[in-house]
């Protein structure tokens, strides 16, 4: 059994985002002062291109043109295939005229409400059955050229339900792929942030408070009561 991957932290991914584009410029500007704490150039270079490498992983946009995509597509094709299904209900309950039993054995009844899975089972049985018995249904209407017609159809609505299924696996893929470098951002961003805290603590209170990640509760009254004041 696979567990979902969580975001790390309380930020919000845009708060992420700038909270460690600040942060570089902190470290860039700091670096020789807390170069004993193991803040490199090659460390900071690493962080702003893990970053960099997490904008990159910014694919919602692209995965919900993909979803459209792949849903009208399916749509289309179950809206082309229960066409000629309600086609060959009809020349089915004239064959069979009052033999409701004969008729009821295609499985045809009811058959708009039923889900695409159980829609593309269910047609592929009736091809069986109207291919086995085309010689006594070629005079009323079904011949195998629409047998054919609606194999075809039918190989085209689970084919278009297969590509739904990618997709969803492709997003969630990316999603996962997403969450882990942005976890990983995140697990780097503290750790400046303990270190740039650690460091200016006693020496620099300015630059203590830039190094926070969250803003205490006195900072955060002062805030809500300054907003409430502008409004």
């Amino acid at each position: 059994m696979t567990t979902e991957i969580k975001s790390k932290g309380n930020l919000k991914r845009t708060e992420l985002v700038f909270k460690s584009r600040e942060m570089i410029d902190f470290l860039k500007r700091d670096q020789k002062e807390l170069l004993s704490y193991g803040v490199t150039i090659d460390r900071i270079a690493k962080f702003e291109h893990k970053l960099g490498k997490a904008l990159s992983l910014d694919v919602d946009v692209l995965l919900a043109e993909d979803k459209v995509s792949a849903s009208e597509k399916k749509s289309g094709a179950r809206e082309q295939l229960m066409s000629k299904l309600k086609l060959i209900s009809i020349l089915l309950k004239d064959v069979y005229d009052k033999q409701m039993a004969e008729y009821r054995y295609y499985g045809l009844i009811l058959i708009e409400r039923k889900k695409d899975a159980d829609l593309a089972l269910i047609t592929r049985r009736l091809i069986k059955l109207l291919t086995k018995r085309k010689e006594s249904l070629t005079d009323g209407g079904i011949t195998e050229a629409l047998i054919e017609i609606v194999q075809k159809l039918n190989d085209d609505f689970m084919d278009s339900i297969d590509d739904k299924k990618d997709m969803v696996g492709r997003r969630d893929i990316a999603t996962e792929k997403r969450t882990l470098i942005f976890n990983e951002l995140y697990e780097e961003l503290s750790k400046f942030s303990e270190i740039g805290k650690s460091h200016w603590r006693y020496i620099d209170k300015d630059k203590y408070e830039e190094y926070k990640l969250y803003a205490g509760r006195a900072e955060k009254y002062k805030k809500n009561k300054n907003n409430k004041t502008d409004s």
